[in-house]
């Protein structure tokens, strides 16, 4: 698999927004009411692997999304 990192994604419900670093390294940061949490996955396990190469393949609900929508949610 081929891909120019980093990546970003997010879900069509608009609450987790995803940068892709790698084929196993991806931040996500998720909107909860009014706090946003950040969470930096390490795929070590199958399920975050699976995580990571869905995002990268657009496997819904993920979609494409750019650098400025990732940054804005701090």
């Amino acid at each position: 698999m081929s891909s120019d990192f980093p990546l970003y994604r997010k879900y069509v419900h608009g609450a987790s927004y995803f940068r892709i670093d790698s084929e196993d390294q991806c931040v996500e940061r998720q909107i909860v009411g009014s706090r946003h949490i950040e969470h930096v996955i390490h795929a070590r396990q199958y399920p975050e692997k699976v995580l990571i190469r869905n995002l990268i393949n657009l496997v819904p609900p993920a979609v494409e999304s750019s650098p400025e929508e990732f940054e804005a949610v701090k």
